[in-house]
């Protein structure tokens, strides 16, 4: 069974300016690039050609990010500019980089990983 979430107040549809919106109710602002910056959190909205979100990664630290694959799978991995090396049909995506303050400096990340 799978659990998703979406804030209210927001549409539920799937376009950059929804996508936006939703990660704005937990404190993210659309920044620049990738590059890592101490002291926030940073995530890349992959997009398509269309314009349609497709997926997002998370910035653990330095260059080392953080991609759900379906409902149990976490990957670390390096910024990744083209996924279709990895599954996902997305040889041309544009980025929306989005950011947030945090109040520690060094990230730990615990999750269900599988190799």
């Amino acid at each position: 069974m799978m659990i998703s979430y979406w804030p209210e107040g927001v549409e539920r549809e799937e376009t950059l300016s929804a996508f936006r919106k939703a990660y704005a109710t937990k404190g993210f602002q659309v920044c620049a690039d990738e590059r890592f910056e101490d002291g926030y959190e940073k995530i890349a909205v992959y997009i398509d050609g269309l314009g349609k979100p497709q997926h997002a990664a998370r910035q653990l630290i330095g260059e080392v990010w953080s991609s759900k694959l379906g409902e149990e799978y976490d990957i670390i991995h390096p910024f990744i500019h083209e996924w279709g090396i990895i599954g996902y049909h997305l040889r041309t995506a544009y980025f929306d980089f989005q950011t947030r303050k945090i109040e520690r400096t060094a990230m730990v990340w615990v999750g269900k990983m599988h190799g």
